[in-house]
């Protein structure tokens, strides 16, 4: 017996919408409402702002506008972001910290160097030897 063969149904997709598209006639951006209202009346708060638009026809609550009010556009980020568990970028190991102490990559090179001489006393007699030559 053959297989019959089904025609499969074409499923419409729908239309991504971008945030630059136009709301459909009839519909009201809310968000660019309560801006450009805030905008003209800056002594008012969200309560206030609240009762006008819904007054005009625009229903919102209050603490809808506070969040349109209080969010900011973030600036575009160049280069990774960091995420929770990343680090910054480690400074230069030639500069101390601001109150005078040694920074780790300091004291790490001062070890590199007690070893390379021998030991820490060999390290501080040459160190003296260095501060006399630098003295005269």
């Amino acid at each position: 017996m053959a297989k019959k063969k089904t025609a499969k149904k074409k499923t419409a997709r729908k239309a991504k919408t971008t945030a630059k598209a136009k709301p459909a006639k009839g519909k009201v951006n809310k968000s660019a409402a309560i801006r450009e209202f805030a905008a003209k009346n800056p002594s008012m708060g969200p309560t206030a702002i609240s009762k006008e638009l819904s007054a005009q026809g625009i229903a919102m609550s209050p603490s809808f506008v506070s969040v349109v009010l209080t969010k900011k556009k973030s600036p575009k980020k160049s280069g990774a972001a960091r995420g929770p568990g990343r680090p910054r970028k480690a400074a230069s190991g030639a500069s101390s910290s601001l109150n005078g102490a040694l920074t780790i990559d300091q004291l790490k090179a001062a070890k590199k160097f007690a070893n390379s001489v021998g030991g820490i006393s060999e390290a501080k007699a040459a160190i003296n030897a260095l501060a006399a030559v630098m003295e005269a």
